[in-house]
């Protein structure tokens, strides 16, 4: 059952303080919520593949980084950090 945009942030939380590895965290994201790359695009503006380039740690663009960390309402730093 997916996970409610309003749980992720606890959720992202709580997967860190068990320290689960930030990148492995903004792989689960999409399956946890039951959005595909193609909705988290749309809803961020850009393309599914740059969603993708950007949770698998393929691009860094901050601007990106801020706009998909704002989608799931959880810092930036929180989910794109220095890994």
């Amino acid at each position: 059952m997916p996970v409610h945009l309003e749980n992720v942030p606890a959720a992202v939380s709580q997967l860190r303080a068990l320290g689960f590895p930030v990148i492995n965290i903004r792989l689960a994201l999409p399956k946890l919520t039951g959005l595909d790359h193609k909705k988290i695009a749309g809803a961020v503006g850009t393309s599914d593949k740059n969603i993708t380039a950007h949770l698998n740690d393929h691009r860094q663009n901050a601007i990106i980084q801020k706009r998909i960390a704002k989608f799931y309402g959880v810092p930036t730093e929180e989910l794109f950090e220095n890994e």
